[in-house]
């Protein structure tokens, strides 16, 4: 079973609110107040939490002529999107079958590091940076590449255009949709009894669904070597606290 549309959003939620089903909200109708509240459902549930659903693909043409690059706005697919976080980069020179992995820096990192960051100081990028919207790759590269980026995205807002379309959370998230959106309505219908109990559901509906989202095998592998330290002999010091 696929996620459910904006539509039957709409209808999953106005089954829950009886009299105040029809009409309007102010001078809002009631269908476009609800589409208002599943939009606010779904960024909310990006705020609190990466979910991998919304992870994509993008790609970045790097040159010799700077080492600055903007953000994507576009992944793999040609579709627009907002970055919300980065998951991965890699780094491939055109021939190569391999790519590598670009660790990021903090901006006091990058400083620390790369003060000089120019092309009298090129080599193979291994490192980047995000500030302002950019992505700023260390060393400055002194080859053409590609960079391949898993970005985690903020949801696209569900209108007309796609609201018959099934929406980009899976369907563990419908639920937890529903709850916040039915809140949201009883908020806005100020019938506060129903919106905090609903805000209620929302609250156990989200733990649940986060729960499980990271109880997926791949995304936390639960082992030594994933609990293990990965960097220098911190992990064999009898002075320093153990993770394992």
């Amino acid at each position: 079973m696929s996620a459910m549309t904006g539509a039957e959003h709409i209808a999953a939620v106005k089954q829950h609110l009886g009299s105040r089903s029809s009409g309007f909200v102010g001078e809002t109708p009631i269908d476009t107040a609800v589409l208002s509240s599943v939009n606010k459902a779904r960024l909310k549930i990006s705020k609190l939490i990466s979910i991998s659903a919304l992870n994509r693909k993008a790609e970045i043409a790097v040159t010799t002529a700077t080492n600055i690059y903007a953000e994507p706005i576009l992944d793999t697919d040609g579709e627009t999107i907002r970055v919300k976080d980065y998951v991965n980069l890699t780094l491939m020179a055109s021939g190569e079958s391999t790519s590598q992995r670009l660790t990021r820096l903090s901006t006091q990192q990058k400083w620390d590091r790369f003060p000089y960051t120019n092309s009298d100081h090129a080599a193979r990028p291994a490192f980047y940076e995000v500030f302002g919207g950019d992505i700023s790759l260390h060393p400055f590269p002194e080859d053409a590449y590609t960079i391949y980026l898993i970005l985690n995205v903020w949801p696209t807002a569900i209108d007309d255009s796609n609201v018959n379309v099934p929406q980009d959370f899976l369907e563990e998230w419908d639920e937890v949709i529903e709850s916040f959106a039915t809140h949201d309505m009883f908020a806005k219908l100020q019938q506060s009894a129903d919106a905090a109990s609903w805000f209620g559901k929302f609250l156990l509906d989200m733990k649940e669904t986060r729960g499980s989202e990271f109880t997926k095998p791949d995304w936390q592998p639960d082992s030594e070597m994933g609990r293990r330290r990965s960097y220098g002999d911190a992990s064999y010091d009898p002075f320093v606290r153990r993770t394992f």
